[in-house]
């Protein structure tokens, strides 16, 4: 598939004085949370609601996730967090992000920070379930095909 057809969230935002540090810099859990933000995002352009799912006993617990900071990002930065769908298995799926400033989304060069994380699906008491087939086909028809990580540092579950 090629990757400018795959569905895929941006959501621009500006960094807030709370999510900084005393350096003034992002701290680095709010990385996660914007990720979160553009999961959510992504999950419902396929038309997949968790607020639905939830109700129905079905969730996407994280499994693992890592984050690799290139550069930092500081108070008052506009920027963009850009999600897609990088692996599915009939258990997993896998979600990669990055964070950039809006001028070097399209061209996807110099993100600020790569994030990834692999998520199973289960019920609230982490009894695992397999994938339904209609999300695994809406996730499978929209991988992103550009290699996430290089080789040698793949984060876990790649």
């Amino acid at each position: 598939m090629n990757t400018t057809s795959v569905i895929s969230s941006e959501i621009e935002f500006r960094v807030r004085y709370c999510e900084t540090d005393q350096m003034g810099i992002v701290h680095h859990p709010n990385y996660l949370i914007w990720f979160e933000n553009g999961r959510i995002d992504l999950l419902n352009k396929c038309g997949i609601n968790y607020s639905e799912m939830e109700k129905n006993n079905e969730y996407f617990p994280v499994v693992s996730c890592a984050v690799k900071y290139i550069n930092p990002a500081r108070f008052d930065d506009l920027l963009v967090v850009k999600t897609v769908f990088v692996k599915s298995t009939e258990s997993r799926i896998c979600f990669g992000g990055w964070i950039y400033t809006p001028e070097n989304v399209a061209s996807e060069k110099a993100p600020l920070a790569k994030l990834y994380s692999e998520h199973a699906y289960a019920e609230e008491d982490f009894t695992a379930l397999k994938v339904p087939e209609n999300i695994l086909t809406t996730v499978q028809n929209n991988i992103y095909e550009k290699r996430f990580f290089s080789k040698r540092k793949k984060p876990p579950g790649i």
